[in-house]
């Protein structure tokens, strides 16, 4: 039986449905680790390379390249409204 004969539901139980999400969870995964690096003091070019580089592997590892740029983009719209945060408490 091949994946295109389950239903959508039993898709998700299937490897390649598997893979899917366990290579979107790594990327989700991965840029948390990023914000905490932030939070502790890494250097900021550090940080949005190494966000290229999973985006980049993301991709290389079957991932959609439109997954990866929005999480890419999402990850750096958070960072920024983190630090914009942490900024606006120091003045408090």
């Amino acid at each position: 039986m091949s994946d295109h004969d389950l239903a959508p539901e039993a898709q998700k139980t299937t490897f390649s449905g598997m893979m899917a999400n366990s290579r979107v969870l790594a990327l989700l995964c991965g840029m948390i680790i990023l914000l905490l690096a932030a939070l502790f003091g890494v250097p900021m070019p550090l940080i949005i390379l190494t966000t290229v580089v999973m985006a980049i592997a993301f991709v290389f590892m079957g991932g959609s390249v439109s997954t990866a740029v929005l999480l890419s983009i999402g990850f750096g719209i958070f960072g920024l409204l983190w630090k914009l945060g942490a900024w606006l408490l120091g003045f408090l």
